[in-house]
């Protein structure tokens, strides 16, 4: 007894390193590996009915384990090579592998190694749908196509979540809205850089760009995407900050001059500003705090009004 209780738990020992073989891609077609879970799955089988056991329920063997891995490995790779591909990636059929994938990775979703593959699959994935965002930015029509195929794959992938313990799932939505929010941000920063010459029209469309994508670049909390987002926050509030400055000395300047013509221009865009703002710091139309408010106290306060 004690005999075929130790092979029994060696022969079962066997299956974690089978499929981690596989996993790695150390098994090419993993005929060897195969065949030694059958004869494992031969000698269990034999064990179990040396014991006398009572027929239970259907326990599902090593080998059967192992062939579904090996069909999971080979969706794995059929990602693999297609997004190693220098150019002319096409990711109409990461997708569809990824969409396989699904029904069949129950089996594996615990397993580290396959995990592992899995995320290294869907972090480059992220990468070059980024590199394809930022090659197509200022064609419109490219960025929506972009953007609705990046829905179509978070749904896919989304389809893991309850598959795969401690799989994290990225938004490929989010990742593509921070890089165009990026490209808005550059847009506004290079106009305030300006130190003579700033193009209100210029500035006032980066700004209204950057509203329309900002409420999906994705939440700062912790997280994968948590320094990229924060950064974003963080130059946001730097250009706000510099826009208030600069309008603040320009309605100074008009109001110490006389100049009615362009203080009534400055509240006109600092309304339109924060019509753009607004819906980025998370407030309510005209609220407290936006640039119309600031000016229009300021106008009162040099004229000695309430």
């Amino acid at each position: 007894d004690t005999v075929c209780n130790e092979l029994r738990d060696f022969t079962s020992s066997l299956e974690a390193p089978l499929l981690r073989r596989v996993a790695d891609g150390a098994a090419k077609g993993a005929e060897a590996e195969l065949r030694v879970a059958a004869v494992a799955d031969e000698t269990l089988s034999i064990l179990k009915k040396r014991a006398g056991s009572v027929p239970g329920p259907a326990v599902v063997g090593i080998h059967k384990k192992l062939e579904g891995a090996v069909v999971v490995v080979g969706k794995l790779g059929e990602m693999s090579t297609e997004l190693a591909k220098p150019s002319g990636m096409n990711p109409k059929v990461v997708v569809q592998a990824l969409q396989a994938l699904e029904p069949i990775w129950s089996p594996v979703a615990e397993l580290e190694a396959f995990k592992q593959r899995l995320t290294e699959a869907l972090d480059q994935f992220h990468e070059r749908m980024a590199e394809a965002c930022r090659k197509a930015l200022g064609a419109e029509a490219k960025i929506k196509a972009l953007l609705a195929f990046a829905e179509d794959a978070d749904a896919k992938q989304q389809a893991f979540a309850p598959l795969g313990l401690g799989l994290v799932i990225r938004s490929f939505r989010e990742s593509l809205s921070r890089v165009i929010a990026d490209d808005h941000l550059k847009a506004s920063e290079a106009e305030l850089a300006k130190e003579t010459g700033l193009n209100p029209v210029q500035l006032l469309k980066s700004m209204m760009d950057l509203s329309k994508v900002w409420p999906q670049i994705g939440k700062a909390d912790p997280g994968p995407a948590y320094d990229s987002i924060n950064d974003l926050h963080n130059r946001v509030k730097e250009v706000n900050s510099k826009v208030h400055s600069r309008m603040e000395a320009s309605l100074q300047d008009a109001l110490s001059t006389g100049n009615k013509k362009k203080e009534e221009a400055l509240l006109k865009f600092a309304q339109e500003f924060d019509v753009a703002y607004d819906p980025i710091r998370g407030a309510e139309p005209g609220s407290d705090g936006g640039l119309l408010a600031v000016l229009r106290a300021a106008a009162a306060g040099c004229r000695g009004g309430p």
